[in-house]
């Protein structure tokens, strides 16, 4: 018993190879698939976040598996640091999800990026919501907030959410 898990989640990196090379996704691919009995024997699915590696790097390896034990944490967001659109993204991965995850970056002064909640970026949701709505009602949405400072955490959440459902307000009336 593993306390109702029924998920992991993992990230796939490249280690030191200069990019996702055929080598690269073959090593993943046989690893993915030696797990596949663990899964199978504990009733859990794998949840792949796309995470820098393209999105096509990511339904490459997820097909080549070829199993439902291993999925897509299909992050919208992620798509900066794959330089894609996010709206791609989605409609590549949502057909391999497992779940979606909500967040967004800052640009940072230093040229690094920073978690933030729905509405601190320039992040374009109206494409990604018009995809995910196609996915039905009972695909999870996981939201993440920012690791923020104890005494505004309430605040955070209630501005990410009210802007979060501010913008699929439209897509919900057909708009």
């Amino acid at each position: 018993d593993l306390f109702g898990v029924t998920m992991l989640r993992g990230v796939c990196n490249k280690g030191d190879a200069p990019s996702f090379s055929t080598e690269v996704v073959a090593r993943h691919v046989k690893q993915l698939k030696s797990l596949l009995p663990e899964l199978d024997k504990r009733n859990l699915t794998l949840a792949i976040e796309n995470h820098g590696e393209s999105s096509a790097v990511i339904a490459d390896m997820i097909a080549q598996v070829n199993s439902p034990r291993v999925r897509v944490i299909l992050d919208p967001t992620n798509a900066k640091l794959s330089k894609e659109d996010p709206a791609d993204v989605t409609r590549r991965l949502l057909p391999l999800t497992a779940y979606v995850h909500i967040k967004e970056f800052l640009d940072t002064p230093d040229g690094s990026l920073r978690c933030a909640g729905v509405g601190n970026s320039s992040m374009h949701w109206p494409p990604v919501i018009e995809i995910l709505k196609t996915a039905g009602p009972d695909l999870l949405h996981v939201f993440e907030l920012p690791g923020v400072k104890q005494d505004i955490v309430v605040d955070e959440f209630r501005r990410s959410m009210a802007n979060f459902e501010a913008l699929c307000a439209p897509v919900s009336r057909g708009a």
